[in-house]
């Protein structure tokens, strides 16, 4: 909800920082957001160019520096989720070249035992193309 609410405002908000030490729960068990250092309003159809954010959670047009809007935030919900599934990065690797290379060519690879419907959620958020996340 917290996303829908930053990406439903006018201007959007885009985070552009998630992950999960700026994911905090209340005392009633809510999730809250935090650290919007580099959160950004953008108007509809507007993009963003600054790289910022933590490497393991950064969408591929953030690394490539094509510009990027509110999709960049699902694609980081879609690594939050796998981790949260398998208690592993998608796309950790040893050098940081390394992750920006599995990053943008989306290799990545599922437990066998995952549930199908989280699967295809995390597939739909992990898309290349930012449009159809």
């Amino acid at each position: 909800e917290a996303l829908k609410y930053l990406h439903s405002q006018n201007p959007k908000i885009i985070h552009r920082d998630l992950k999960p030490e700026n994911i905090l729960l209340d005392g009633n068990d809510r999730i809250k957001l935090c650290d919007f250092g580099y959160a950004k309003p953008i108007e509809a159809g507007a993009t963003a160019t600054t790289f910022c954010g933590t490497l393991d959670y950064l969408a591929p047009e953030m690394i490539k520096g094509s510009g990027h809007d509110e999709s960049v935030d699902c694609w980081a919900m879609g690594v939050l989720m796998f981790e949260l599934l398998t208690g592993q990065s998608p796309f950790a690797a040893a050098e940081q070249t390394q992750t920006t290379d599995k990053i943008q060519k989306r290799q990545l690879q599922f437990p066998e035992d995952i549930d199908p419907d989280a699967k295809d959620l995390i597939d739909k958020l992990l898309r290349l193309n930012p449009k159809q996340r």
